[in-house]
């Protein structure tokens, strides 16, 4: 019985039908990252797809419990309820759901791009509450430009080493993050020490003449 991908005929035993002149053309075009026999192809997505599984479930295990361990500190130490513990708890409880999901019998590989994105966009809110804002649920504080560094640098390499999306996106979150943070901290985190800031992220023209071997000799000489 004749079986059909993409438009493109398949002979009974799996290999590809030449369809004339054009039907290699076709295949070339319509089918040129897949195998050219059907079992083989089957094969090669059902290992690509629970190896993306197995990475997502790591992604949720390590991201949920690291959200558990915040909302339980932040809540110990402030002693109140605010909505970065709130999105911490809801956080890793979606997680939770998703991974009980991911087991279950109806999960297809269909719905996998879907979890995905989900899992991306709570990610990105994870950085976002993580930065030196006050959502207006804690009295004024004076923040730092180094509060929400840590949790863009794990996201960032979490979504590189185990979230299966493409690299240019991987690429595209690793350059957008930072910035987001370096923009929020020169705006929203400089109250504190004013000049802490710029010390961070460019280099103070007094630190050169420390390091410099004209001071060093001159106060060799002088001793």
């Amino acid at each position: 019985m004749e079986r059909h991908r993409l438009g493109v005929a398949l002979d009974p035993d799996g290999r590809w039908k030449g369809g004339g002149a054009g039907g290699g053309a076709w295949r070339r075009l319509l089918c040129r990252h897949s195998f050219g026999c059907s079992e083989l192809e089957a094969l090669y997505r059902r290992y690509v797809f629970r190896l993306r599984i197995s990475a997502l479930v790591a992604y949720l295990a390590l991201l949920g419990l690291l959200a558990v361990a915040l909302s339980v500190l932040n809540f110990v130490y402030l002693s109140r309820v605010t909505v970065e513990n709130l999105y911490h708890i809801s956080m890793a409880g979606v997680f939770g759901l998703i991974l009980v999901y991911l087991h279950s019998r109806y999960m297809r590989e269909t719905h996998l791009q879907v979890i995905v994105a989900i899992v991306f966009a709570l990610s990105t809110c994870f950085c976002i509450i993580a930065l030196p804002l006050n959502f207006g649920d804690r009295p004024r504080v004076l923040y730092t430009p180094v509060e929400g560094v840590w949790e863009v640098l794990i996201v960032v390499f979490l979504v590189y080493a185990l979230l299966p999306v493409r690299m240019c996106i991987a690429m595209v979150t690793g350059v957008v993050l930072p910035c987001v943070h370096v923009v929020v901290s020169v705006l929203l985190a400089n109250d504190l020490l004013p000049t802490l800031l710029w010390r961070q992220v460019s280099p103070h023209p007094k630190m050169s003449d420390l390091s410099s071997p004209e001071r060093f000799t001159g106060e060799a000489s002088s001793s």
